[in-house]
């Protein structure tokens, strides 16, 4: 699988060959205070999906949805 930072035996691959473990995967977090918190007057929609930071290499740059008239940007969704 090649994620030692969520996978035992690549974990201790990369600890054995002292190679770099970068988290790829965040925990799902809830918002309980401000402005962004979950409303309990509302219903919870529960939705599976994935926020991905994509990087080309070559040209050390990142790619992101552009919401050019919206003026909002963000990594892939």
């Amino acid at each position: 699988m090649a994620v030692p930072a969520h996978d035992e035996r690549d974990l201790e691959f990369a600890k054995k060959f002292n190679l770099k473990i970068r988290q790829s995967i965040a925990p799902l977090f809830e918002i309980k205070k401000g402005k962004d918190a979950i409303r309990p007057d509302k219903e919870t929609i529960t939705r599976d999906s994935i926020i991905a930071i994509v990087k080309h290499w070559n040209k050390d740059e990142y790619y992101c949805l552009d919401r050019g008239r919206l003026l909002w940007k963000s990594f892939v969704i």
